[in-house]
């Protein structure tokens, strides 16, 4: 497995943290995880939608919202564990595992994003983070 890309950005509609890589199988993966601004946390419509939460998009523009069990860090990878909900929605196995390897990515921006990313919206929702240290070189939530 060789990740190809792994990238973060900030604009006015959210927070966006993409991931491309080739799996074992040679498949190439693509996943974005967004959040929205804390004014998505107030709007009734978001809310009865069920789109307060962080989302994962993938190839396809296949779109899932909360659909994270678990997300762990190592020095090697970044492993996503998708509710089986999510995974079907998603069109992507139940486990994601992106290697870091050779990218250059700081683990401590990474997981300070991650943490920014997926700690938005209902708490119900939100994955158990491992391995994932207090929030550095993230923007301000």
């Amino acid at each position: 497995m060789t990740t190809t890309e792994l990238g973060f950005d900030e604009d006015e509609g959210g927070l966006m943290l993409g991931a491309g890589w080739q799996d074992d199988e040679g498949v190439q993966r693509v996943l974005l995880l967004q959040r929205g601004t804390d004014e998505d946390l107030e709007d009734e419509h978001e809310i009865s939608l069920g789109l307060d939460t962080y989302c994962v998009s993938a190839k396809g523009g296949f779109t899932a919202y909360g659909c994270l069990s678990r997300v762990a860090l190592t020095e090697d990878a970044l492993t996503l564990e998708f509710r089986p909900e999510g995974a079907e929605a998603l069109h992507v196995p139940a486990t994601a595992v992106v290697p870091l390897a050779g990218t250059g990515v700081d683990r401590a921006t990474l997981s300070g994003w991650l943490r920014v990313v997926l700690a938005w919206g209902r708490p119900e929702k939100r994955p158990e983070l491992v391995g994932l240290t207090a929030p550095g070189g993230a923007p301000d939530a």
